[in-house]
Order: C-alpha cells, then structure tokens, then sequence
C-alpha cells in the first residue's frame, strides 16, 4: 500500500509573504495573435471573439472566476501555461487553487478587450507530492496469567516481564500458545492488520491443580501426611499446588498404622482428608512381687509396677534388684487388645560363702542380728 501527501512549500516574495497567491505582472501582449488565430479562437455565447488571458504558472489544477459574465473556456494542457478564454470588459478575475490558497478579485489594471491576448505571471507556492511507505505492521502485546508461563508466538518463545511480552509484526495471521506447569495450555490466532493500534491478547490460563487439607482431629492429631512419597508436613495441613489427577497419600502417625489410600485432586479444588487411623498399640501394666526396678528395653520405667503404651512390636522386660540376679523376659505386644497387665518374674538372690575365724575361738557369729554359729565356722 501506498499514501500520498501533498506538502505545501512557499516560496513567496518577502512583499507579499503574507499570501500565497499573487501577481506579479499583467499586460497586453501586443504582438500575440493566439486570440484571433482560427485554431485558437474562442467566441463567447453572443458570439464575439474572446479576449485571452495566458496564465503563467508552473502549476496546475486552477479554477477561475470572472463574475457574472462567466468564463468561456479554460485549457491547463499547455506547458508552463494555463488559458483563460474571457469574454471582452471582466474587469476582474479570482485564482483558486485546492493546495496553494486563493487570490480573490484581482482587478485588471487595464481595459480587457475582445481578440486581444494578455499576460498574467503568478507567483504561487509549489506543491510537492511526495510517496511515503505505509505502515503494514502492528505492536501484538500478550498479558498473561501466571506471570511466569511461556509464550510461544510464530514459532518464537517471547520474553515476559511481570506477565507481559509483546512483538512488532507485519499484517498477517500468527498463531501462538501459551502454557505453564500446573494450568491448561491455551492457544489461539492473532490477526494483524490494524497499524494505528496495538492488538492486546489477554490470556489468563485455567488452573490445572489442586489442593489436599488433612484436619488435625481425632487419631490424626500431629500426623505426618506424604503425597507420592513426598513428605508435605504435619497436621493440621493443607498442600501447596497439586497436579490435577489421582496421587498416593500416605498418613503416618506413631502408635497408629500408617493409612495408605489414591486421592483424586480436581482443578481449582481443595480435597478435604478426614479419615482415621487405626491404632497399633496396647496400654500394657507391668509389675513385680518384689522392689526391684522395671525396665522396658534398658530403659527404667519405675519399680514394682509401670502402666504405659507400647506400640505393637517384640520388647525387653527387665527387673533389677541389688544383690539379686535380674530377670528378663520377652514379649511380642500386639493390637487385639486394648489393654494387657503382665506379671514379671522377680530377681533371684546372690548366695556367696563366707569362711569366719577369731581369736579367741568361740565367739558368736551374728549375721543381721541373728546368731548363726561360733568361730570358727563357714556360712553360706
């Protein structure tokens, strides 16, 4: 495409600098035969020969007016020459020209009369046409949402800033894509033929995820929630951005059976976990006809008796007593009860032999108050 503009230069005499049309002479031309000349004659509508008036100027397109008694003719084929047929006694004329402006009632300053040729010289501006490019192309601008998503537009990945991006193309049809992790891709065609504005694309990507909240009630009190096999924290709880679709989660709790189970997480959707998980321990009691000191894998619980909760599994019981073998037993706590109360085997003495001499001999031996024999003897 093409546009053509007409600019307008003015080269005036500093005279009449304030017009754009003037005159700059006007005679009789005495020996100019043009207005009775057979080939160039004109007769007006009384059918008298016209006077002529030889315009001259290097432009063209004028229009002429003489007032009421008109205008017979007017050729602007000539070079460097526009003619004016009148009829004889106009005693003025206007010049009119649609990019150079308008001399209005110029007077003759002489007596206009039939079959005689005159000259007028304009001064007038010049106009020149210039051929200037048309614009054929047009700024596409993309907002997108997420800020961070990648556009793809004529094959081309454009650059974002702050969810913006744009590109300066040629008329024509593109098409483009937009995508992020986590949203549904979206794609479409741009069409640009429109140079005096921007084309503005909006697209705001449909979320393609969810999210999973796990309660803090009941048997999932501080409960450490995995999502294929991802540890997400602890309860109460609710998940960053999961992908649409079906995940593992797996719900840990000490003292609990791990709960195990597929969810399905929909676009846009919070899915609530509110299950509960079966317990795996017993409140078990332990004691001892004896003070000797309970211990439950090496560790002290307390002495004669303990009652406490023990996940199921196999476990140590020890009872110790100073001066007294410890006892251990071994013991599988299992789940089908809720409660379970085990007597533990007290510990056995230490005997020892002891062999006791005096001097004199004969002298009683006491052992925790208690007579046992006369030196010398051997106790055991």
């Amino acid at each position: 495409m093409k546009r053509f503009f007409l600019l307008i230069g003015l080269a005036l005499l500093a005279q009449l600098s304030f017009a754009q049309i003037a005159v700059e002479k006007f005679y009789l031309a005495e020996n100019d035969l043009t207005a009775v000349n057979p080939a160039t004659e004109q007769f007006d509508q009384n059918g008298e020969r016209c006077a002529l008036i030889k315009i001259e100027t290097s432009q063209k397109g004028f229009a002429f007016d003489v007032g009421t008694l008109g205008i017979t003719k007017v050729e602007q084929d000539h070079v460097g020459e526009v003619w004016v047929y009148v009829p004889q006694r106009v005693r003025r004329i206007t010049v009119q020209h649609q990019q150079i402006g308008i001399l209005r009632d110029y007077y003759f300053p002489i007596n206009i009369e039939s079959s005689r040729t005159y000259i007028m010289k304009l001064i007038t501006g010049t106009v020149t046409t210039t051929v200037e490019e048309a614009v054929t192309a047009q700024y596409v601008v993309f907002n997108v949402t997420p800020k961070d998503a990648i556009v793809t537009f004529n094959e081309k990945v454009l650059a974002l800033t702050d969810g913006t991006a744009s590109a300066y193309m040629k008329f024509g049809k593109y098409d483009y894509r937009v995508e992020s992790k986590l949203y549904h891709s979206e794609a479409g065609f741009v069409e640009v033929n429109n140079p005096d504005r921007k084309h503005v694309v909006t697209v705001n990507l449909k979320p393609a995820f969810g999210y999973l909240k796990v309660n803090n009630g009941g048997t999932l009190q501080d409960a450490s929630v995995y999502v294929d096999d991802e540890l997400m924290g602890n309860t109460p709880l609710t998940t960053n951005a999961l992908a649409s679709g079906t995940h593992r989660i797996k719900v840990v709790r000490n003292m609990y059976v791990p709960f195990e189970d597929n969810i399905t997480i929909s676009d846009g959707q919070t899915t609530v976990f509110s299950g509960v998980l079966k317990p795996d321990f017993c409140d078990v009691t332990l004691k001892v006809d004896a003070d000797a000191d309970i211990y439950v894998n090496g560790e002290k619980q307390g002495t004669r008796s303990w009652t406490g909760r023990l996940s199921t599994g196999t476990y140590q019981f020890e009872c110790r007593m100073a001066s007294h073998r410890s006892t251990k037993q071994t013991v599988d706590i299992t789940n089908d009860q809720p409660s379970k109360t085990i007597t533990l085997t007290p510990p056995t003495p230490i005997y020892g032999t002891i062999d006791i001499n005096s001097s004199p001999a004969m002298a009683d031996v006491y052992v925790d108050g208690q007579v046992m024999d006369q030196t010398p003897t051997i106790l055991k």
